[in-house]
């Protein structure tokens, strides 16, 4: 399979510019994307809504938060939430919000499938990208496409078998920049935060265009594995976060060790969430039920290998019905599951009961490629790795004892899944203190 890697190597791309602007700092990830189909295509059981549907039925979500003064814009979207005693907070930005001053901050959710109701979230000042997306979509719709050739991207169009419209996406990103400047210019923010720079990067541009501090919080695997935090040529910055706040030591180290680092600061801050779940208590029938069987496995799932994992799953449950298989729902309802006909000791639950609560009263954490296995050796659990289609093996590349791979149901046991303390630092402590180190050194904040 073509990679971004090959492409990166093979290609002068640091020279493709549109208005004497290096614009593969953002294309980069929509060629990414685009190889990467094969395996994360759309799932034929699973009806989409259509974009436009999507925008109207969210659009006024929040909409009176509008009409207010902010000193702080946070961007992340619902599966950045955790529940936690009744409330869904934000894994990352929630303290964040809270020493800032929740008046001053107006969070723009997406809603990932959809927005939380407002009684269930501690976020006060809560609005829907939806309706910047209305916006965008109705300015690219009334505006005319300019005359864009690049015959270096035709050339890598042609030679890879790649068909990417680069002309459609540089119109479209233009468009985005210039209704974020928009929005930027109303509200004046001193800073902005982001949950994900790649999913973000038309308003990064835009606020980095202003002068604008950008920061963005880790959101899960950001190691040499990742290609849209490791590049392999030199990026023009400005479509990056000036810094990126990640989990640990660790993952500092390794993009600082990159000679084509996008990011000019990079601080370790550790996870909210985490750090409240370790003092939280477990559901009493979550851990009555796990009480029944002599070991119980988490299984976080991923859109990708979906269908792969589950039938993956159903082999071992079958090959030792003393084992609890306990799946934390993301994508699918359960009913998506009945095809499968699971034995009676696998456990499907989508909403009863938040993921680190199933993973913290587990003995095995399963997954393929998820970021639930760094967060898996937070609570102390080895990690067992499904590598399904080689994506364990390209996509976690920790070098970690506690991180067993794996290729078939048979190899699952013949392993002694064991945790064992080591000195890799994948996650800072202390999460509260680090915060208010950060707004009083960068954002000067008492």
């Amino acid at each position: 399979m073509n990679s971004l890697q090959n492409i990166e190597k093979k290609y002068p791309v640091g020279y493709i510019k549109y208005k004497n602007e290096n614009i593969w700092g953002f294309l980069r990830l929509k060629y990414y994307w685009n190889m990467l189909e094969p395996i994360t295509s759309v799932k034929k059981e699973k009806k989409k809504e259509s974009f436009f549907k999507k925008i109207i039925k969210n659009s006024f979500y929040g909409f009176r938060h509008w009409f207010n003064n902010y000193d702080y814009i946070f961007f992340s979207d619902t599966q950045e939430r955790t529940l936690i005693a009744g409330q869904y907070i934000d894994k990352s930005f929630e303290f964040i919000i809270d020493s800032l001053d929740q008046d001053k901050c107006l969070y723009v959710d997406l809603p990932n499938p959809k927005h939380f109701k407002q009684s269930s979230i501690p976020t006060k000042h809560i609005v829907s990208r939806r309706l910047i997306d209305l916006f965008i979509s109705i300015a690219i719709k009334i505006t005319k496409r300019k005359r864009i050739d690049l015959t270096l991207l035709d050339r890598i169009n042609e030679e890879n078998n790649i068909n990417i419209n680069y002309k459609k996406i540089i119109h479209s990103f233009e468009i985005s920049v210039l209704v974020y400047s928009l929005l930027l210019r109303i509200y004046k923010p001193k800073a902005i935060f982001i949950s994900c720079y790649y999913c973000n990067q038309a308003v990064i541009k835009a606020a980095n265009n202003l002068n604008i501090l950008t920061i963005e919080s880790q959101h899960g695997i950001i190691d040499k594995s990742h290609d849209a935090y490791y590049p392999n040529v030199a990026v023009d910055k400005s479509f990056f976060p000036d810094i990126l706040l990640t989990f640990g030591v660790y993952d500092k180290n390794l993009i600082s060790q990159n000679p084509f680092n996008p990011f000019d600061t990079i601080i370790p801050i550790g996870r909210y969430n985490l750090e409240l779940l370790s003092k939280s208590s477990i559901a009493r029938d979550l851990l009555l039920l796990t009480r029944k069987y002599i070991k119980i496995v988490s299984i976080s799932t991923q859109y990708t290998i979906e269908d792969e994992l589950a039938r993956f799953v159903k082999k071992l449950a079958l090959m030792d019905p003393n084992i609890g298989f306990i799946f934390s729902l993301r994508h699918y309802e359960k009913e998506y599951y009945c095809k499968y006909q699971m034995p009676s000791n696998v456990y499907l639950f989508k909403d009863e009961y938040n993921c680190y609560d199933i993973l913290r009263c587990s003995d095995i954490h399963m997954t393929c490629y998820s970021s639930c296995a760094l967060e898996a050796l937070f609570f102390n659990k080895p990690v067992c790795l499904v590598d399904i289609n080689g994506l364990a093996s390209k996509y976690v590349k920790i070098k970690s004892k506690n991180i067993y791979k794996i290729l078939t149901p048979k190899d699952f046991f013949r392993i002694n899944f064991k945790y064992e303390q080591e000195k890799i630092e994948l996650y800072i402590r202390d999460h509260k203190i680090k915060v208010k180190k950060l707004l009083k050194e960068v954002l000067h904040v008492k």
